[in-house]
């Protein structure tokens, strides 16, 4: 219980970002983490897009 709380307690927003690349094992853990992340009435309605191409988050952006 203790880690769950010190998880909570320690999470901070961050607000800016480096330009350095995320591995892809590290997108992996993460999207394997939300996968497993709680939901209301375990409806789980989250959908992921990984978007690794520079024009592309560039036109995303744009919307």
């Amino acid at each position: 219980m203790d880690s769950v709380m010190s998880c909570i307690l320690d999470r901070r927003s961050v607000r800016s970002y480096t330009s350095k690349e995320v591995s892809k094992d590290a997108v992996i853990q993460i999207l394997t983490a939300a996968n497993w992340a709680p939901s209301g009435n375990n409806m789980q309605p989250w959908r992921f897009s990984v978007v690794i191409n520079n024009k592309d988050m560039i036109s995303l952006k744009i919307l």
